[in-house]
């Protein structure tokens, strides 16, 4: 946790700091803790990040209808992710 930090950053100025690492975001849209349309914002911006660097394929999502969790969706979406890009 750096104190002030997100005075200056939000989450697809951190995420772009893997680039150009393979990122993948999970997200339940009744997640209560980050709201549907900040996420929307945010995966849209990291993804036209990933398309400006020339690297498309390593970025992708997963959307669901559920809460904050990591639901068995999303572990076989991971793996798969892992067994390509680790």
């Amino acid at each position: 946790m750096v104190p002030g930090l997100l005075e200056y950053v939000d989450y697809p100025d951190v995420g772009s700091l893997a680039m150009p690492s393979p990122l993948l975001v999970v997200h339940g849209q009744q997640d209560n803790l980050f709201p549907p349309n900040g996420v929307k914002a945010a995966v849209d911006s990291l993804r036209q990040s990933y398309q400006v660097i020339g690297n498309p394929e390593r970025f992708d999502t997963l959307f669901f209808n559920g809460p904050h969790k990591f639901l068995l969706q999303a572990q076989r979406k991971m793996v798969d992710w892992f067994d390509r890009w680790v």
